[in-house]
């Protein structure tokens, strides 16, 4: 899923309640948090296909980002709450719709997770075409 899909749904996430606009903000950002690993690519294509979904597309980075959230919106549970649900369903959407190896449990350990083989592929041409 590319990172505008990942705004997309953070931003609708933000949605879900009375919030300001730095609040919305937030939310929005988060679903695309994740995606911050995709930055090694400035370092070249190598860091890239090395690191990318694997820094941050997991549970530590989810734990940190819960930690950063919940000391910028302590008061504010329900903002706190939904910028750690954007932040994971961004992994959970990427476990979802890429079709590689990711390591969901680091940095506890380091088994690969691939759910490419566990879902069917579909050709968009059956549906178009029919």
């Amino acid at each position: 899923m590319s990172p505008i899909g990942h705004l997309q749904y953070g931003w609708w996430f933000a949605h879900w309640g009375r919030f300001s606009r730095g609040e919305r903000a937030a939310i929005a950002l988060a679903g695309v948090g994740p995606d911050l690993d995709g930055l090694t690519l400035l370092v070249g294509g190598d860091a890239f296909h090395r690191y990318h979904h694997i820094l941050f597309h997991n549970v530590g980075a989810a734990l940190a980002a819960a930690v950063v959230a919940g000391v910028l919106f302590w008061r504010r549970p329900k903002v706190w709450l939904l910028v750690i649900f954007a932040f994971a369903m961004h992994v959970v959407e990427d476990y979802v719709t890429v079709g590689w190896n990711q390591y969901p449990w680091q940095p506890f350990t380091a088994s690969a997770v691939n759910l490419s083989a566990q879902f069917p592929v579909v050709d968009a041409d059956d549906f178009l075409f029919r």
